[in-house]
């Protein structure tokens, strides 16, 4: 089975296939090798609770100043003009899957992300393979669109429930003083586009019911 589909294809159709191809395999190897290091490291400790260390955002009246110094349980943090730092709190083991790494604080490229944006692209590479001029409306594209609302919808309202409960931690465990950070879109983005697919693939439905209605008819 080939894995891309050129024939009867317009160009950029062609290149998108190529571009979404090169995304599965970096997103994939991504998620393995992450996946693969949190699970070793699990292993060797014994999945107990451990110390992560995830981005956060400075609170309240003190926010906006360039630079200031924050000491919780006798731990010295110092804050950037940015008001974004980082800080070690004790979580259980399965919070390493869902959390973003240290070093990638300026993206969520945490494991659940990453499969998610895994499934995501998969999903949109089947649809541009199986585009074809002589049937514009398929049931198969059709059921690809649901399964993209469907990735879209979940993925926002794990990612609410993630977010929500981190930043509720984050803020008892500083009194207020820091919250949960992510520059990634926000999870009602998320489930706002999911609807906004599956709208349209309502309306792709309604074609393939017009496309049926007019082979009938000839």
């Amino acid at each position: 089975m080939k894995i891309f589909n050129f024939r009867n294809k317009p160009v950029i159709v062609q290149i998108a296939q190529i571009f979404l191809g090169l995304n599965i395999l970096s997103i994939g190897f991504l998620f393995i090798a992450m996946s693969f290091s949190i699970l070793q490291n699990g292993f060797e400790q014994g999945f107990q609770q451990e110390k992560i260390s995830i981005p956060v955002k400075m609170l309240g009246e003190n926010s906006h100043q360039t630079q200031q110094i924050i000491e919780i349980e006798n731990k010295q943090i110092i804050v950037t003009p940015f008001n974004i730092v980082e800080t070690d709190i004790e979580l259980p083991f399965y919070f390493s899957l869902l959390t973003p790494p240290s070093y990638f604080t300026f993206f969520d490229l945490s494991c659940l992300n990453l499969l998610f944006m895994l499934s995501f692209t998969f999903t949109l590479f089947q649809i541009f393979r199986s585009i074809s001029y002589s049937e514009p409306f398929a049931i198969k594209t059709l059921k690809q669109i649901n399964i993209i609302s469907i990735i879209l919808i979940v993925w926002g309202i794990i990612l609410l429930i993630r977010n929500a409960y981190l930043d509720y931690y984050l803020r008892d465990f500083s009194n207020n003083t820091f919250g949960f950070y992510t520059v990634f879109t926000t999870p009602s983005s998320l489930i706002q586009t999911g609807i906004v697919v599956f709208i349209i693939a309502n309306v792709y439905k309604r074609g393939i019911a017009f496309q049926q209605d007019s082979t009938l008819t000839v």
